[in-house]
This record gives structure tokens, sequence and C-alpha cells, in this order.
């Protein structure tokens, strides 16, 4: 049970635009990617054809 607990409280919890990487910390999703929602693992890619003009979108639309 202490490792369950342990696992929680050292680990981030990530705002939309950002994901939680492999070593528990946020890292905002990178240029042609963005996250809608909170406490995620990866991003996600933009349409074919388009991109991001920032790190940490939050949604589809600033993908252009």
């Amino acid at each position: 049970m202490c490792h369950f607990l342990n696992y929680f409280i050292n680990t981030a919890i990530c705002s939309s635009g950002f994901f939680r990487n492999t070593n528990g910390n946020c890292q905002a999703c990178p240029v042609g990617t963005y996250q809608t929602s909170t406490e995620q693992t990866s991003c996600i890619s933009c349409p074919s054809g388009t991109t991001t003009n920032q790190v940490g979108s939050t949604s589809q639309t600033q993908c252009v």
C-alpha cells in the first residue's frame, strides 16, 4: 500500500497542453501536438499538413 500512495504523491498532475513523461514530470506538448485533457501521458498529433505555432497547445484549433 505504501508504494501505491508514494506513486501518487510523487507524480505530477499535468494540465492541458502538457503530458506526464516517463520520469513523472509534466512536459509541454511539442510543436505539432496538443492535449485537451489533464493528467495525460502523451499528446495528440495535429491533423496531417498542420502544426502548432508553439509548445503547450491545448486544442486542435491551434493546429494551423
